[in-house]
């Protein structure tokens, strides 16, 4: 029988067991985390560089993976499959928003067949204070959960060496990058640090805003991407700004072409 956890002002818990449920609030930014390892035939991450395409939305066939859960009274949707990387054994720290009618949220861990994982010290808390509105969006907290990716034309993305020495996201055809909160007529920059490679060299994307209920309400196009041909393999850097809509409530990018370093999301005041 699983618990649920009530979790106090400072909505911390640590918990054990597997698929465990947490209540939460809706529109809220949260940092799972937890100890884990794998025993058994599963395929090791770290030494399978086709595998590394699979380490977002991952469905838990050959890998050990998350999968995340957002509850909405007696309904609830998986949200997120990812694949624990790299290696046998790690920390995972997964940040996410909660979406606007999210209530509870259920984590739980699966391995295939002839694999065992084991989890340790999971805990739930709320995060305040962030430099960004979006999260992870330069690879601190670990190479999955980039700015909360979300849908891609293939359901996987590819990691590769950035040409400064670090680690960039290819989105291969198209990426969407997880929805992030706004405010009703507020001012926001984008600073992305990126390059195309769709056809010409050239990247396009567009933000596109929701209304709380999932619905689009606006896109408008971010200015395009090129890569500089007597520079191969140079990302450029773009500040971009823009303001939400009135009836807006979250904005995710969506991005035609793209491999990207960076993509930092602020609010200007």
């Amino acid at each position: 029988m699983k618990r649920i956890i009530f979790l106090s002002a400072a909505l911390a818990a640590s918990i054990s067991a597997l698929g465990e449920v947490f209540e939460v609030k809706p529109e809220t930014r949260y940092m799972l985390t937890y100890d884990w390892s794998v025993d058994g035939q599963c395929r090791d991450f770290a030494d399978d560089p086709e595998g590394r395409s699979k380490i977002y939305g991952y469905r838990g066939d050959e890998y050990a993976c998350e999968m995340l859960y957002f509850g909405s009274g007696r309904s609830e949707k998986c949200v997120c499959r990812m694949a624990l990387a790299p290696g046998n054994s790690g920390r995972m720290n997964h940040e996410f928003y909660t979406d606007s009618s999210t209530v509870k949220v259920r984590a739980e861990v699966k391995a295939p067949a002839g694999c065992k994982v084991k989890i340790g010290k999971m805990a739930l808390s709320e995060v305040k204070g962030a430099p960004t509105l979006n999260v992870n969006p330069d690879f601190g907290l670990g190479l999955y959960n980039f700015s909360g990716v979300g849908p891609s034309n293939d359901g996987a993305v590819t990691l590769l060496p950035s040409p400064s020495g670090g680690v960039a996201l290819h989105g291969g055809f198209y990426i969407h990058l997880a929805k992030t909160p706004v405010r009703p007529g507020g001012r926001y920059n984008l600073e992305m640090k990126a390059q195309g490679w769709h056809r010409k060299h050239r990247m396009d994307g567009s933000f596109v805003f929701l209304d709380a209920q999932g619905k689009k309400v606006f896109q408008s196009e971010i200015p395009r991407y090129s890569r500089n041909s007597k520079k191969p393999g140079e990302s450029i850097v773009k500040n971009v700004e823009f303001i939400a809509p009135d009836n807006a409530r979250w904005v995710y990018l969506w991005l035609y072409g793209a491999t990207i370093e960076y993509a930092r999301i602020t609010e200007r005041k």
